[in-house]
């Protein structure tokens, strides 16, 4: 069993710097982060709060001071990024980033940041160099933007840095912060839309999480309450990324729900967990972030098993002639205590506290954690909904015959349409809400597959004689475009949407399929050629990589969309209501 380093009490009162606008005055994160304040333990109302996660009796480090320091990192660190920015990174961090991943305990963190002598040591340096990464993409400063001595831009160079930090420390040392800062840069390489450094990054972090043994149940062990709980949450974020790039790029997850033998995390916010009391009790009435990291990780488990489910190679075994192979594999699946994964949607909120109802009225929520939470919950339960009825159409396409089949078609067509609309029109209507920024790399790949879904019931209707299938056809073809829109958004900030928004484009054009409302298909626009880019890397598109403003969706025209993703029945859905016009059910960009 792997000794982790002891915790040591810090303490500092060193200032503490606000969060910045673009022009260096109080910038948006600052209501954000005064909402987090309950779920993390900061009051950010007065200027005694840090004395309230950093004074002399605050809770234990998580990091103590390496023997292995470096007295001038730091020094060189702040030569490149003012230490007011730093600050200010760090402190946006908690408003966004925090929310989908809270892998750290906020109070001992800020505890160790104050602390000068956590910063000599090149891992927690490392772990602050990430969150900076993490933060710089959403962070209000114009500095980030300003080009360097390097040619690029100071967020580039930010995460640069935080690269080599890391590596080094890396290679030198094994502990939790540096774990941590990986799986942070791999979040901020998948935004960037670095294939082959998210996965380099996540085994590494996931190699060195198994010689840790974070994996395993430590409950005899002498860790604090703090320490536990900072090991579960890092171990299962790594197991959440890993599901979600295998699901994005392919490949076979680096870590399989099998392989874990730890117990979920609580869902009891840091405020309440300290390591001379334990972990507290979460108030009912209170949003909670950890209530939603929990069933973010259960959705990520059903995630797998459809994933797993969908990859399936069944081997062609000749019973006469068994090869080693055969011998060793087993030849029927698994079985499982509730056989169809959808059946285990309703369950992943099961034991948590608050309201998990996702209405219209969510996305404009004025508490950031119960909008984040209710709104992540909503649209990865529509994901996995997505990848089942895309597996489902593709096996009812492939049999040779089937009797009553029309009715199973349009069931799974409005299985596959539906689930695609309830992701790209809550992500549209966030848009319009100017909070796409607290989504990110997860978003675009939510959006892509919705995409990618409405193209294959394009081709499918176009194809066939289906009932109701032009009224499908039409509605299919505006999320399309609106996909593609949302994701050019996201790619302003994130080259990955870029990249994903001229994938789905390209295909469509491979595919003959005109998607109104882009601006490329305007009248006068120059036509595209047809090609299929995505086989291999090519330069971008100038015309698909064109900023164009995003037209806003309207109360009226999200619950629209809503409606269609949630109903339920199928003559509604195929047939449409009496006096049903696309323009009153879907979404028409502004010309």
């Amino acid at each position: 069993m792997p000794l982790l380093e002891r915790l040591k009490i810090n303490g500092s009162g060193a200032a503490w710097n606000q969060p910045m606008g673009a022009n260096g005055g109080e910038g948006p994160g600052a209501d954000e982060w005064t909402s987090l304040s309950n779920a993390i333990g900061i009051n950010v109302e007065n200027h005694e709060g840090i004395d309230q996660i950093a004074g002399r009796g605050g809770p234990a480090s998580a990091l103590s001071p390496s023997s292995t320091r470096d007295e001038f990192l730091w020094g060189r660190i702040t030569t490149i990024v003012p230490p007011d920015l730093i600050d200010a990174l760090v402190r946006c961090y908690f408003t966004i980033s925090h929310l989908l991943w809270p892998i750290i305990h906020a109070p001992t963190f800020m505890n160790s940041y104050l602390d000068p002598e956590h910063r000599k040591n090149p891992s927690f340096i490392a772990l602050v160099l990430s969150i900076c990464s993490l933060s710089s993409r959403y962070t209000p400063d114009a500095r980030l933007r300003q080009t360097t001595s390097t040619g690029q831009i100071l967020a580039f160079d930010i995460i640069n840095l935080a690269k080599d930090v890391t590596q080094q420390a890396a290679a030198e040392r094994s502990d939790l912060a540096i774990v941590q800062a990986l799986f942070n840069l791999s979040v901020v390489q998948e935004g960037i839309a670095r294939t082959n450094q998210v996965w380099s990054l996540l085994s590494q972090a996931v190699s060195i999480a198994m010689d840790m043994g974070l994996h395993r149940r430590k409950d005899e062990y002498g860790f604090t309450a703090v320490e536990l709980e900072e090991q579960k949450r890092t171990l299962w974020a790594l197991y959440c990324q890993a599901v979600a790039a295998s699901c994005t790029y392919g490949r076979p997850s680096l870590l399989r729900l099998d392989d874990i033998q730890l117990d979920e995390p609580a869902a009891v916010d840091d405020v309440y967990i300290s390591v001379e009391k334990g972990i507290g009790t979460q108030p009912p009435d209170r949003p909670s972030v950890m209530a939603g990291f929990v069933a973010g990780v259960r959705l990520h488990m059903i995630l797998e098993r459809t994933v797993r489910r969908v990859n399936r190679v069944i081997r062609e075994v000749d019973e006469s002639n068994l090869t080693f192979v055969d011998l060793v594999t087993s030849g029927q699946s698994r079985k499982f205590r509730i056989t169809d994964e959808l059946e285990l949607l309703s369950h992943v909120t099961d034991g948590l506290v608050g309201d998990w109802s996702f209405s219209p009225s969510t996305v404009s929520d004025s508490d950031s954690v119960r909008f984040f939470q209710r709104t992540r919950v909503f649209t990865l339960q529509q994901f996995i909904r997505l990848l089942s009825a895309r597996h489902a159409f593709t096996e009812f396409l492939g049999a040779a015959a089937a009797s009553g089949g029309a009715a199973e078609e349009q069931a799974l067509l409005q299985q596959t349409t539906q689930s695609a609309l309830g992701i790209i029109g809550t992500y549209s209507i966030i848009d319009g809400q100017g909070r796409l920024d607290f989504f990110g790399a997860h978003a675009i790949s939510q959006l892509t597959q919705a995409g990618a879904g409405l193209i294959g019931v394009i081709l499918h209707v176009r194809s066939t004689s289906i009932q109701g299938g032009e009224n499908v056809l039409s509605v299919a073809l505006q999320g399309l475009c609106a996909s593609i829109l949302v994701l050019r958004k996201l790619g302003t900030r994130r080259p990955a949407g870029n990249r994903a928004a001229e994938l789905l484009l390209e295909f469509s054009r491979a595919c003959r399929i005109t998607i109104p409302g882009l601006p490329e298909n305007e009248p006068g626009a120059p036509p595209g050629t047809v090609e299929v880019p995505m086989l291999r890397a090519l330069p971008r598109r100038s015309l698909s990589t064109s900023g164009h403003p995003q037209a806003d969706l309207s109360q009226d025209q999200f619950d629209a969309w809503l409606g269609l993703a949630l109903q339920s029945s199928g003559e509604t859905w195929m047939g449409m209501p009496e006096g049903y016009t696309p323009e009153q059910g879907g979404w028409t960009p502004q010309q």
